[in-house]
């Protein structure tokens, strides 16, 4: 029966196949922290890949480090395990093991899933990698991150600023507001990253990956992280990051101009650099740019909720109470009465509503309510403001904080000031519990509306 148990658990990983050479522990070395970011929708065959490179880490690691898979582009967790002291085969024979490798290879083993219309094919959704991170991370090791899926960022909730059709951000992007990329959580220190590409011909040529992958490896520097190694050999993105050929780390270029927008790269860099002026593609122009809306836009969708009274609108803003409170996030998470899903920064748009932006330093509560530059806002599709739950929850902060909630419904604008004294933020840790937690505070809607819900 032990036989049979333990070849039911390898099984699980094979679709995985390859075999694990004997050895006892593995060699001591400095210890990481393993993160494995895998496309859904990836075909079977990239999969099996994966699953083999896995079944070969649970051989390889240093007892006591943790692996973590998760599927992409929803960044749903897996399994996360600790690896155990002792041999391969003993290690894959222990019980806690077997169910994270079962678990595993039913992940792996699952059909092909269709791409959410909104998104491109085999998307790793980099803008929220490293949120995971900082949820997941179990031990202070260093992360080591393997990406597979398709670098080429394709997703209509951020569709001015696609890599589809041989452009990428221009340098000056990453110090942008208006830049998604410049606003994503930072990698804890000395993360790692590897890209295990879709296939060798991802993109649209050769200049194209190189501009891609040259991109990517500015983004996660300029949030603390290295991208080492962007391959199509999935030995290569799993490998020691002492062996084989690694990225030369870039610098930003000093000729760019300050440019926000996408920029063409059909022609090597020199080529692209004499005829920039004629290929950048204006953020302004950029169709269905939802998360990155300007003041004058944000200001119009006020306009458009206060005239269409189908619809709710809401914004809110903040300040810390205190020095060196800047980076304080806080989010939105807004349900709805008959919708299972909720708004919020991992749901950007649900069949009630979308969120316009997901903001995540401090910014400014005075002045008017239409100057809603660095403002989090979000659009209700119905105006059923009694079926909204709304709350807030104090992501991170080192500062008690002051919230500005404005809200437009059948007409009219409404505005409350809130203060949340959260010792430090959650991180969204809590959204199962959250009356237990004072990093989140439901806020009641109707009653700034009296004459039409009354008062409580």
């Amino acid at each position: 029966m032990k036989t049979l148990y333990f070849t039911l658990a390898i099984s699980s990983i094979v679709m995985l196949g390859g075999c694990v050479a004997k050895k006892t522990e593995p060699a001591s070395e400095a210890k990481v922290e393993y993160f494995v970011f895998v496309a859904s929708d990836l075909p079977s065959d990239a999969k099996s890949s994966v699953g083999s490179e896995v079944n070969k880490l649970i051989a390889t690691a240093n007892a006591g480090e943790v692996i973590h898979v998760i599927a992409t582009p929803i960044h749903d967790p897996v399994s996360s395990f600790t690896v155990p002291a002792g041999s391969h085969q003993r290690r894959i024979r222990q019980p806690d093991i077997r169910s994270h490798l079962e678990r595993i290879g039913r992940f792996l083993r699952e059909p092909r899933a269709e791409a959410q219309r909104s998104i491109g094919r085999y998307q790793i959704d980099p803008l929220a990698i490293a949120r995971t991170i900082q949820s997941l991370k179990r031990t202070p090791a260093p992360a080591r991150i393997i990406l597979v899926g398709n670098p080429i960022y394709d997703d209509q909730k951020q569709a001015g600023w696609s890599m589809t059709n041989a452009v990428v951000p221009s340098d000056a992007s990453l110090g942008s507001e208006f830049c998604p990329f410049s606003s994503s959580a930072d990698f804890p220190p000395g993360t790692d990253i590897r890209w295990l590409t879709s296939s060798p011909d991802w993109g649209q040529n050769e200049n194209h990956r190189a501009a891609v992958t040259r991109f990517y490896q500015l983004y996660f520097q300029k949030h603390h992280g290295r991208l080492s190694r962007m391959t199509n050999d999935s030995a290569a993105a799993f490998a020691s990051v002492d062996g084989g050929d690694l990225l030369a780390t870039p610098t930003a270029d000093p000729d760019e101009s300050p440019f926000v927008g996408m920029v063409s790269v059909l022609q090597n860099s020199t080529q692209a650099r004499a005829q920039r002026q004629s290929s950048q593609i204006p953020v302004a122009q950029s169709p269905t740019l939802i998360t990155s809306a300007s003041s004058a836009e944000v200001e119009q969708m006020i306009q458009q909720a206060q005239a269409n009274t189908d619809k709710i609108f809401l914004a809110i803003n903040w300040v810390t109470v205190g020095q060196g409170g800047e980076q304080c996030d806080i989010d939105l998470w807004i349900g709805s009465r008959g919708s299972t899903e909720e708004l919020n920064y991992r749901h950007l748009e649900t069949p009630f509503g979308r969120l316009y932006r997901d903001i995540r330093a401090a910014g400014t509560i005075e002045g008017n309510a239409d100057e809603f530059l660095s403002w989090e806002c979000a659009e209700i599709s119905h105006n059923r403001l009694e079926d909204l739950t709304v709350w807030l929850d104090v992501y991170w902060t080192n500062q008690p904080v002051r919230v500005r909630v404005v809200v437009v419904w059948n007409g009219q604008i409404q505005e409350l000031f809130t203060d949340l004294n959260a010792s430090r933020g959650d991180e969204a840790s809590h959204h199962l519990n959250r009356t237990a937690s004072d990093a989140w505070t439901r806020l009641n809607l109707t009653a700034l509306f009296p004459d039409e819900f009354g008062t409580d």
